[in-house]
């Protein structure tokens, strides 16, 4: 897999999967990679190594990196500072070796995910209405791309939500900068909120796709102390929003909108909760 990017995959109950994915020395040399796990729907799990000697799994040994989470929601951080680094990625590139498999307790049979590794000086691309769980450490920056390949046509919006989970993360976004930030971004499109961040573009703002394909790059930041949050940029012209169990999604709605969300109920399960909380306004479900 190249790095920076989201690989689609589906696996059953008891199935693997391995990915390797080559990390190069960009120009400008990252402080970290982000491993990022994404479930579309069940819970899978992964496990991490840069020792080509070492097949990646569970056991004892197998694995210097992992993620188990119960919440669906998992991501790994390699520093440049770690030991693992420092042993296995001194030269021109790394290579990051990934398992992949279902949770023991999931309900699912097929279990759908995105998996993909960034160097923090690169873009990940982001996938249109899919929350991505991430980290970003103060003093740092993670950078992301939405990109509209076509003209979505009239009343089009694309709208950039970042969750917090822990810390206060903040977002700046751009058309034309690769690398926003606090300083340099495109006008009125930051969010420095302590809590909930949304940037929103309109196919009538001066920033607006000049063309197609459009890139909206996006650069995040943690204010103060080291941030986990949930990203996700949503083209709004009637596409649904993919839900996962147990993982909140923040999301704007104006008067007279609406949303649609969509979510996979296993066959084993017979009891389903939904719940809306809203931070402002008054949202019907």
């Amino acid at each position: 897999m190249p790095p920076g990017v989201q690989h689609y995959s589906t696996l059953a109950r008891g199935e693997k999967a391995y990915y390797s994915i080559t990390v190069p020395r960009p120009p400008i040399l990252y402080e970290h990679i982000d491993v990022n796990l994404v479930p579309t729907a069940g819970d899978v799990d992964m496990y991490i190594t840069l020792d080509p000697n070492v097949v990646p799994g569970p056991e004892p040994g197998h694995w210097q990196y992992k993620s188990e989470s119960h919440t669906s929601e998992d991501y790994d951080i390699i520093h440049r500072s770690d030991n693992y680094y420092i042993d296995h990625c001194s030269g021109a590139t790394c290579v990051v070796f990934v398992m992949v498999t279902p949770a023991p307790w999931t309900l699912f049979a097929n279990n759908t995910f995105y998996i993909s590794a960034t160097p923090n000086s690169q873009n990940l691309q982001l996938k249109d209405g899919v929350a991505l769980v991430d980290h970003a450490m103060s003093g740092t920056w993670n950078y992301y791309v939405f990109t509209l390949l076509q003209d979505p046509g009239a009343d089009a919006e694309v709208l950039i939500s970042l969750t917090p989970y822990a810390g206060d993360p903040d977002c700046f976004a751009s058309t034309s900068i690769p690398r926003p930030s606090a300083s340099q971004h495109d006008p009125g499109k930051a969010s420095r909120r302590t809590s909930r961040d949304v940037i929103r573009y309109y196919d009538t703002d001066p920033n607006w796709c000049a063309g197609f394909p459009c890139s909206f790059y996006i650069g995040v930041t943690a204010f103060a102390s080291n941030s986990t949050f949930a990203i996700m940029a949503t083209l709004r012209s009637n596409n649904t929003i993919s839900l996962v169990d147990g993982q909140t999604v923040y999301q704007f709605v104006q008067r007279s909108e609406d949303l649609q969300f969509g979510y996979t109920i296993p066959s084993e399960k017979n009891i389903m909760e939904v719940v809306v909380s809203p931070v402002y306004g008054d949202p019907d479900l």
